[in-house]
């Protein structure tokens, strides 16, 4: 690999320490802006990922309770996940119908995001998904740790922020951005 400049920082080298069918992990041997030598780690997905504001007939969001492993603790987010190289409104849809069994006949991007800027060069994109239609939640949601699919009224969900019950910041951004989109002001004042 040649040297490659990045702004004010030179890439000297590279080489993948860790690969799995998820992400690798890149260590990039530097030149830091203030002319220090150093390694800088980043994370490549298998592209970005995708989370969907499913809005129900009364206009209220579905989230899904997941078990995650690294904080070993449930979590209240959107469906959503990584477009596995598919374009992101199809991964979109399959993520939607693979976590929740749902599927929408209404879709609308609501924007886009760098994933962890410091980390990774993912991007995520939100969607807006409307005009739902149930089907029998796929048995592969239980193997991802998924327990329970609820839909919350958009007050609820600010509720959920403000007392830490919503904490994924990937939900959270995309809920921004939808919210943005609907001209909502959300998470709006405290009541």
């Amino acid at each position: 690999m040649a040297t490659e400049r990045r702004g004010p920082w030179l890439r000297l080298g590279s080489r993948v320490v860790h690969r799995n069918p998820w992400y690798h992990v890149r260590r990039d041997r530097i030149r830091r802006p203030d002319g220090r030598p150093g390694a800088y780690y980043v994370i490549e997905t298998r592209g970005p990922s995708v989370f969907v504001v499913a809005l129900d007939e009364r206009s209220r969001v579905g989230l899904i309770r997941i078990h995650r492993y690294p904080t070993d603790r449930d979590s209240w987010e959107l469906p959503g996940g990584n477009s596995e190289g598919q374009p992101p409104l199809r991964a979109a849809r399959r993520e939607l119908f693979e976590e929740t069994g749902l599927s929408a006949r209404s879709w609308r991007s609501a924007g886009v995001w760098q994933t962890v800027n410091g980390l990774s060069g993912e991007l995520s994109y939100a969607y807006l998904a409307k005009d739902l239609e149930h089907a029998p939640r796929p048995d592969g949601s239980a193997a991802e740790g998924i327990s329970d699919l609820r839909f919350v009224p958009w007050a609820e969900l600010a509720r959920m922020l403000r007392s830490g019950v919503l904490s994924d910041g990937q939900s959270i951004v995309a809920l921004v951005k939808t919210a943005s989109l609907l001209g909502l002001s959300w998470p709006g004042p405290r009541r």
